[in-house]
């Protein structure tokens, strides 16, 4: 027989079946997922186990040979009919931003260290802070599926990945009521000086004024 655990974590419930095997305790990582999905893959491991066999060597993800682009090809099947194409399309450009810096290398490399010098990469590229997040919200979400959806994955190397860090925004200044006089009044030009009182009523940028 097997028992099934789950632990608390930020994004869900991370299930594990347990079960012992020649009198060796053994584990085999579901992933974050429902209770349903998971009490279907206890019946599974319980059903090998039935028929004399270790469930880690029938069930367990083998994933050595798979690259990134292979788990991209799995990604983009699953999502066809489940994701609007937009968020594919996102799916898509993160993992290419990967494959980009990385190589197209097996997806069992891929570990925090490589994860955290991906998002120096980004970085570097001239990524706002906000489209690194986004990246990297969707490489975690596309490595979840494999762990969960596709069976092709049993750790989740972004785990342990802090999300990035976004600053916040400065609060934008305004001149003072005296500070507007001033410069009006330093202006010389009669229609230069209409069309910043124009800007000031308004509110207008410039390219709005010129319309």
């Amino acid at each position: 027989m097997a028992s099934l655990e789950g632990r608390s974590a930020k994004d869900g419930t991370n299930w594990r079946v347990v079960y012992y095997w020649q009198g060796q305790r053994k584990q085999i990582k579901v992933g974050v997922t429902n209770r349903k999905t998971a009490l279907r893959r206890k019946s599974k491991i319980e059903n090998i186990l039935a028929l004399g066999l270790d469930p880690a060597n029938e069930i367990t993800p083998k994933c050595s040979e798979l690259t990134l682009s292979g788990l991209l090809e799995h990604d983009n099947k699953w999502c066809k009919h489940r994701r609007q194409p937009r968020a594919i399309e996102q799916n898509v450009r993160a993992v290419r931003a990967l494959i980009k810096n990385l190589g197209d290398i097996q997806v069992a490399q891929v570990s925090p260290e490589t994860i955290e010098k991906h998002l120096v990469y980004l970085s570097d590229r001239g990524l706002a802070p906000t489209t690194i997040s986004i990246h990297l919200r969707t490489l975690k979400a596309v490595f979840q599926r494999a762990i969960s959806e596709y069976k092709l994955l049993s750790d989740h190397p972004f785990r342990s990945i802090k999300p990035y860090t976004i600053p916040k925004r400065q609060r934008p200044t305004f001149l003072s009521a005296d500070q507007v006089r001033i410069m009006l009044d330093s202006i010389e030009d009669p229609d230069f000086k209409r069309l910043i009182e124009f800007y000031l009523w308004t509110g207008c940028r410039r390219t709005e004024a010129l319309i």
